[in-house]
């Protein structure tokens, strides 16, 4: 039990590290301001680029965990992480490079991403799978409430280079922590799946477009600075109270996913997603931004580590490398759409029509998926059971 609590912490740490690179760029409009890139679109696009890479590039990833392995996946993931939050630092306002050294990003966070998630389906036991999971992943919402911050810091005091320096760290520390995780045998466990077997799996097919969907409202925090800007108020204070309240949520009340069919809860946590970005639309000051990020909170809170905890329930052992790769390809679909088309109804419909719209149908999106998961839930009862006491 204590190698396995190690093991957890060693895992949350690289999700804090690993999440930190991505979250801290959720201020890259602000630095793309200051570094003279045009339009909205333009920006829309350089930060759509990491998303992306990491979409086309995840369905690869449950194959590269098996040909690599997870030490060498790992060390490659790594390697190209350092190299492209250096070369974006170095590159200035060229906006091809700044979309080549993005895509260099998100290729290196597929890796890890797909790694960690199938790693920690090998070693965490069934029974204490909800809390360790969610116990995890809240290392990967704590820069909300660290980082990206000061990183925010730096932007208003006009400290763009520091800025640019906070994702490098992060980096630097996911290569530290992916070297100091034991290598996992894949051999013995089963037959190899295959991404066909997967999508030929209704639940999984299902948990792929409840990811996707969910990922629809997470995604817009990449751009949640226009709109804050629009409305006169810190960003930051949104980031903060979503992360507090949502480490809060995992740490403390984790038990509830071991002890609750999973998929009862996958629709009402994106119905939350949506109510807290309406909600913001309205903020006319950094109070009113925090209320709905501990809102946005509550439902990140569990609908992260519920979709992660899924994969492990709805697949085979065989199954999970690319079960895993397939509900990371759905995410990254999420957060490469978004950019891309609030850029442009930012433009059309201002910030705050375009959030407004947006959350609006995420509402409705979250309706229908909660008729698809009770209908999943009764033609195959059995999957997932809940095993925590």
């Amino acid at each position: 039990m204590k190698e396995t609590w190690r093991m957890v912490a060693t895992l949350g740490l690289g999700y804090f590290a690993l999440f930190g690179v991505s979250n801290v760029y959720y201020l890259l409009p602000q630095y793309l301001s200051h570094a003279g890139v045009g339009s909205s679109q333009q920006v829309g696009w350089i930060v759509g680029a990491f998303y992306m890479a990491t979409t086309f590039s995840r369905p690869f990833g449950g194959g590269l965990v098996r040909r690599m392995g997870f030490r060498r996946l790992f060390r490659w993931g790594g390697l190209l992480g350092i190299a492209g939050a250096l070369g974006f630092a170095l590159v200035g306002s060229y906006t091809p490079g700044l979309l080549l050294f993005r895509v260099i990003l998100g290729v290196s966070q597929t890796l890890f991403v797909v790694g960690f998630t199938t790693y920690q389906g090998l070693v965490i036991p069934e029974s204490s799978r909800g809390v360790a999971f969610s116990a995890i992943s809240a290392g990967g919402i704590l820069p909300l409430m660290t980082l990206v911050p000061l990183g925010d810091l730096f932007l208003q005091r006009g400290y763009d280079v520091a800025y640019l320096l906070v994702p490098l760290a992060a980096a630097l520390g996911v290569f530290y922590l992916g070297e100091r995780l034991p290598e996992q045998s894949l051999r013995g466990r089963g037959r190899e799946g295959s991404l066909v077997g997967v999508l030929r799996n209704p639940s999984l097919r299902l948990l792929c477009l409840s990811s996707f969907c969910f990922s629809l409202g997470d995604a817009c925090l990449v751009v949640l600075a226009s709109l804050a800007q629009s409305r006169g108020v810190l960003v930051s204070a949104f980031f903060m109270a979503n992360a507090s309240v949502a480490a809060g949520i995992r740490l403390f009340g984790a038990r509830l996913l071991d002890r609750l069919p999973r998929r009862h809860l996958a629709a009402p946590a994106m119905a939350g997603l949506a109510l807290a970005l309406f909600g913001c639309t309205w903020a006319t000051g950094n109070g009113a931004m925090a209320f709905w990020g501990g809102v946005f909170g509550v439902a990140m809170g569990w609908g992260f580590p519920l979709h992660m905890a899924l994969i492990a329930d709805l697949a085979t052992p065989e199954e999970r490398p690319h079960a895993s790769a397939m509900v990371w390809f759905a995410m990254g679909g999420s957060f490469a759409l978004v950019p891309v088309l609030m850029g442009y109804g930012v433009d059309w419909l201002g910030a705050e029509g375009s959030f407004r719209g947006f959350a609006g149908f995420l509402l409705l999106l979250s309706l229908g998926l909660g008729v698809l998961w009770e209908r999943d839930l009764r033609r195959h009862p059995g999957r997932p059971v809940p095993t925590g006491s």
